[in-house]
């Protein structure tokens, strides 16, 4: 797009970028930019490759924001996935990508781990498409894109711990058994050392969130495929002092310190070295 020059060209540009929002699909943009060795000459060069389209990434305050202040747009390709990856992606069990409700007859979603940004110039003359449905799928966007930048790397003997217990959790996940009910029945499981990570011997609490209060008999039921599973962690002797009983909640049932000081486990990535 040839560049607009004047007050009322720099109005039209914010005008048209004044209704999209975190999370809003361009379907017309079947294109990735970055910076890659060529082929032939094995020399640095910008690279484009083909997607099935961009999601956008910018948070929607720096979107309505004039563009000579925010110039910028952050956009994440789209990539076809298989049914089973895309609902795990869904669920939020794969940092490295997000997805919405829209996208599912479709089979895509956005992967986080590239990155481009363009131009407001140039994003004011593309086509949008809706992509967030309602507040909720907003939130978990939000979500699953600060989850990717805000990862915690566990240290190393957590993750050599953790081998069987995460393997576990794949294995189990989604199958039609007791310990694939309960896990499928999680939120999220957090871990927490005490007194922190960095003592030279620590207790790890390992908190098992619900999404929904279950029946008192399936809770007391979770209750023993938590501590099951808690006993697949291979916990060494000298920094892990012990493994606390599971503690199975709700998230209205852990206090805010709780949160904030235990760390969300995924499964995807356990440390800065996985």
């Amino acid at each position: 797009m040839e560049a607009k020059a004047g007050k009322e060209a720099a109005y039209e540009i914010d005008e048209r970028l004044a209704c999209w929002r975190q999370g809003d699909l361009a379907f017309g943009e079947q294109w990735f930019v970055h910076v890659g060795l060529d082929a032939k000459s094995s020399a640095s060069a910008v690279l484009t490759t083909e997607t099935a389209g961009l999601m956008v990434v910018s948070q929607t305050c720096d979107l309505v924001r004039r563009h000579g202040l925010r110039p910028f747009v952050e956009f994440a390709p789209l990539i076809a996935l298989d049914p089973e990856i895309w609902e795990s992606v869904w669920r939020g069990e794969r940092p490295s990508m997000a997805t919405l409700s829209s996208l599912r007859a479709l089979g895509l979603a956005a992967d986080l781990d590239r990155a481009m940004t363009v131009e407001k110039r140039i994003v004011a003359d593309w086509v949008r498409t809706d992509g967030c449905m309602n507040e909720r799928e907003v939130r978990l966007l939000a979500d699953a894109l600060a989850r990717h930048r805000q990862r915690f790397a566990f240290p190393d003997e957590f993750s050599l711990a953790a081998g069987k217990f995460i393997g576990t959790i794949k294995h189990k996940h989604g199958r039609a058994s007791p310990t694939g009910t309960f896990l499928s029945a999680l939120r999220e499981i957090r871990i927490q050392a005490l007194p922190g990570w960095g003592a030279p011997s620590i207790a790890l609490r390992v908190w098992f969130i619900l999404e929904s209060p279950p029946p008192n008999e399936q809770r007391r039921g979770f209750y023993f495929e938590a501590e099951r599973l808690l006993g697949k962690l291979d916990v060494p002797a000298g920094m892990f002092g012990a493994v606390e009983p599971a503690q199975l909640v709700l998230l209205s049932e852990m206090t805010a310190e709780e949160y904030v000081c235990s760390e969300r486990l995924d499964v995807e990535y356990l440390s800065a070295f996985a």
